[in-house]
């Protein structure tokens, strides 16, 4: 156990495993080699080994919450995210007073995209640690997943505020993190429809490192949303340099494009968006619109049906607002008429429970 601790010191992990694994085979009844291999197959991301090693210590110390807290992580880091939590659920049950155990446990209900769940898991993390920096910060980045803006402003500030006061603050990981929830709190207030404060935000990240693609996309949805098209465009454009093979931001460019007038443009952003990323079907709804816009309905119906494909209920609610939009804007165009008979028909035929539609 000594050499194993000691290349584990010297983060020579593989010969730490490999006399750990000896160890654990000599003594298969002590609960140490089977616990410090466990955390030395999840360093290697040998998850399969890790789970194995997890379940023997479960055996040995199952009134124990450690060997469930490395089962979770070993079978999160196979996606079995369901027993994961399962296996968070019987540490907590363990130790219910240990606001790390529910921080994992919200985590690992992200991972799955239970972010309601995982709210929750974060409220019992603050609950028992009220300045958890890590627990308010992952409250935020939740709570902007579920649409809820206002309440992820607040769990921003808050963490900012800690960040403010901890030993970390001005070390390079503290500001990167810093970094990281600035540009929540961006995404947040735009959220809220404070668009000044998340630009001037957006913009204070930019300065600070121009190559941040994620706030340079933030500033440019932002210009957009309050009507500056063309700078939202240059900004896009700006992203789109560091990252260009990401779908969403050809298929934002498009869109702020389309806004600007510039309908052939937005057509070839909106394809480019395509031909990296076919299921958003947002941009399929967009190219939609713009062929629609331009009178040309074949075309549009086209897009549309690619779109309804792989839509969501609020992706075609979506595209029926933008429809109603164009329309207001041309009350003329049978084209607009068209494409709006024809996905509200989908809609209904898709979601026949519901009935509260634009212009319906």
């Amino acid at each position: 156990m000594n050499a194993a601790r000691q290349a584990f010191a010297q983060n020579k992990l593989q010969d730490a495993a490999s006399v750990l694994r000896q160890a654990s085979q000599l003594y298969p009844d002590q609960l140490p080699p089977h616990e410090l291999l466990a955390s030395v197959d999840l360093q290697l991301k040998n998850y399969t080994e890790a789970e194995s090693e997890a379940q023997k210590a479960i055996a040995l110390a199952e009134n124990q919450p450690g060997p469930y807290e490395l089962l979770a992580e070993a079978l999160s880091g196979q996606q079995k995210y369901a027993a994961a939590e399962q296996a968070l659920h019987k540490a907590i049950a363990l130790e219910p007073s240990d606001a790390s155990l529910w921080l994992r446990l919200g985590n690992t209900y992200v991972q799955s995209k239970n972010y309601r769940e995982a709210a929750q898991a974060y409220l019992n993390a603050l609950g028992l640690s009220p300045d958890s920096l890590q627990a308010h910060a992952a409250l935020g980045d939740v709570y902007e997943q579920l649409n809820e803006h206002d309440r992820a402003v607040l769990e921003y500030e808050a963490a900012l505020r800690l960040l403010a006061q901890s030993p970390i603050a001005n070390t390079p990981p503290g500001q990167q993190l810093r970094q990281q929830i600035q540009m929540g709190l961006a995404n947040a207030l735009a959220g809220t429809g404070r668009y000044q404060q998340a630009e001037m935000l957006a913009k204070q990240l930019v300065e600070q490192d121009p190559k941040n693609a994620d706030a340079l996309a933030t500033l440019a949805e932002v210009y957009d949303t309050v009507g500056k098209h063309m700078q939202a465009i240059e900004t896009y454009q700006k992203a789109l340099a560091l990252n260009p093979k990401e779908a969403i931001l050809w298929g934002n460019l498009g869109w702020a494009q389309y806004n600007a007038g510039e309908y052939d443009a937005a057509i070839a952003s909106s394809e480019k968006a395509l031909q990296l990323d076919k299921t958003l079907a947002y941009v399929q709804f967009n190219l939609g619109l713009i062929y629609a816009v331009k009178g040309d309905w074949g075309s549009a119906k086209r897009a549309y049906g690619a779109g309804l494909a792989v839509a969501s209920r609020a992706d075609i609610t979506s595209a029926l607002s933008d429809i109603y939009h164009a329309m207001s804007r041309d009350p003329k165009s049978s084209v607009l008429r068209q494409a709006y008979v024809y996905l509200e028909d989908a809609y209904f035929r898709t979601f026949s429970s519901e009935s509260n539609l634009i212009g319906s």
